[in-house]
């Protein structure tokens, strides 16, 4: 939602989605480089004082930004403002992830934990960028990201207000020195979710790509909107059932079916097929993410729980920038098909990840 904002900016101030997107990027690298080092200052400080600091330093920069793109300023320095926005935004899914890990005790009930969680983020994808292109189009160019920065702010606060399940800070003695990076397996899960971000990304630009070869523009938000349900509904259902394996083998698992459920989307080739396999391929998301959480959860230790999810939301940013970067090319020059086989191939190879890398024991 944020990156959209930044784009629209852009576009005002520049007259270019070429310059916004540069931006966007700019806000989305610093983001993912700058969230493990702060998730380690909220493991040792908390999350009252840190996430706080955070969310006062990034609406003082999208104010900035707001106010550099009325100036009508160069290019470098609304980019600074970007970046300080990336490197100042709370990671608000990290922050309650690691609430309720360290409030919920029985694996049951913390996998429906990060399913309700995951429902949430889905909502909020739908929504959230209809009420940010509602607000620019009926209030200004600036209403966005206005809302954007105080909804951070107030939110952030409201949040850390939450004393009951708020996480002990660690002390100095029990913060480790090394960084969750370390562990052989944790690398091969965020390896296997900068794959996956890319193969969702990649579906994303297919759908834009295929709707309008079909003629229908407005298709795309069917599409997503049916992409979203889908992974809204396997959230709900999985939240609910019980299972057996740990969850790295449930990762596994979650990432072939994954891998099954991109294949139909290169194969349709009519807005009803198209539409069936957006249902199916959406199906997959929400698990796949639930288990990474899970994985996530029980491969770092209590104290450096905020940046190993936080690392989890890096990679899965890095890897939809990526996978935008690639299928935007490949779209160019190979058509509105390509984005459906390179989002199938990154599902493969993020199944490939999980198996050969150590996360299918």
């Amino acid at each position: 939602m944020t990156g959209a904002c930044i784009l629209m900016l852009g576009q005002h101030q520049f007259g270019s989605f070429t310059w916004g997107g540069s931006q966007a990027s700019v806000f989305y690298l610093a983001n993912a480089a700058s969230g493990p080092a702060f998730a380690r200052l909220i493991d040792r400080f908390g999350q009252r004082l840190t996430a706080r600091l955070m969310a006062v330093f990034f609406a003082a920069s999208g104010s900035l930004e707001i106010a550099l793109a009325a100036l009508r300023s160069p290019l470098w320095a609304t980019a600074g403002a970007c970046l300080l926005m990336g490197i100042t935004l709370p990671n608000a899914g990290a922050l309650a992830r690691a609430r309720w890990e360290s409030e919920v005790k029985s694996a049951g009930l913390m996998r429906t934990a990060l399913a309700v969680e995951a429902t949430c983020d889905e909502l909020t994808f739908m929504l959230g960028p209809l009420i940010v292109i509602a607000l620019n189009s009926c209030v200004g160019w600036h209403a966005g990201l206005s809302a954007i920065c105080i909804s951070t702010l107030s939110g952030t606060w409201m949040l850390t207000r939450q004393a009951v399940t708020r996480p002990t800070p660690a002390p100095p003695t029990s913060v480790p020195t090394k960084t969750v990076l370390r562990d052989r397996r944790t690398l091969a899960l965020l390896a296997s979710l900068f794959l996956l971000g890319c193969s969702f990304s990649a579906s994303e630009i297919g759908f834009l790509a295929r709707a309008q070869d079909l003629g229908s523009p407005s298709l795309t938000g069917v599409l997503l909107a049916l992409w979203a349900a889908g992974s809204a509904t396997s959230g709900i259902l999985l939240g609910a059932r019980s299972f057996r394996r740990g969850p790295p083998m449930r990762y596994a698992w979650a990432s072939r079916y994954t891998a099954v459920c991109a294949t139909p989307l290169v194969l349709a080739d009519s807005p009803w097929a198209l539409a069936a396999a957006a249902l199916l391929a959406g199906t997959a998301a929400a698990p796949v993410l639930i288990f990474g959480f899970e994985c996530a959860c029980e491969l770092t230790p209590q104290s450096q729980r905020h940046e190993g999810l936080s690392w989890v939301t890096g990679s899965l940013t890095l890897g939809s920038m990526a996978g935008a970067a690639v299928s935007g090319c490949v779209t160019d020059a190979a058509g509105p098909h390509a984005p459906f086989i390179v989002a199938a191939a990154c599902a493969a190879a993020t199944a490939l990840a999980a198996q050969v890398m150590g996360l299918d024991p």
